[in-house]
């Protein structure tokens, strides 16, 4: 928790330092392996074109217990249609996240039953990719957004996808206000 704040610290200086404004939000997601219920609070520069967030989630394991989720989540949204004054439209955006999920059953060395630390890559924690788009009234935008986790991209290219497109996709929808 302490490295997402610091790294969320650290590029909100660099967006604040720089020549642009900042504007803050914050925003409510469900699903897009960042979590099934998400909150969270983020930072954009004045153009709107540059954003970053902290999330924190929450899903339901395989046995219906909690599983907590901390993600930091950098979005790059190069276009923007504007209708009359008030509304605009991003049609597609791009961004790259991290993930951190704390918890017995996620590791960052190998269980012991293993012969090496390093016999799997660590489950606590896990990076991606997404696509989106935004519509926005003024302050107020509801987003849609396709994301995918790395083992799983490397799982499609790697093992000729072995798992299909459907079931390594996750899709999330999200509201967001801008102050």
């Amino acid at each position: 928790m302490k490295t997402f704040m610091k790294v969320f610290i650290l590029i909100s200086v660099f967006f604040g330092s720089s020549a642009w404004a900042l504007e803050y939000s914050a925003g409510v997601q469900h699903a897009g392996f960042l979590g099934t219920n998400v909150i969270y609070a983020g930072v954009e520069n004045n153009d709107k074109d540059l954003g970053l967030d902290l999330l924190l989630g929450r899903s339901k394991d395989s046995d219906d217990s909690n599983v907590d989720q901390v993600s930091l989540k950098f979005r790059y949204l190069p276009w923007v249609v504007n209708f009359a004054n008030t509304w605009s439209w991003r049609p597609i955006y791009g961004g790259l996240f991290l993930t951190y999920s704390p918890g017995k059953e996620f590791f960052y060395d190998s269980p012991d039953k293993y012969p090496q630390k390093n016999y799997y890559d660590a489950t606590f924690r896990r990076y991606g990719a997404l696509v989106g788009s935004v519509l926005s009234y003024m302050k107020i935008s509801i987003y849609g957004e396709l994301a995918i986790l790395d083992k799983t991209l490397e799982s499609q290219v790697v093992s000729n996808a072995a798992l299909s497109w459907q079931d390594s996709v996750s899709a999330a929808v999200g509201l967001r206000w801008n102050f």
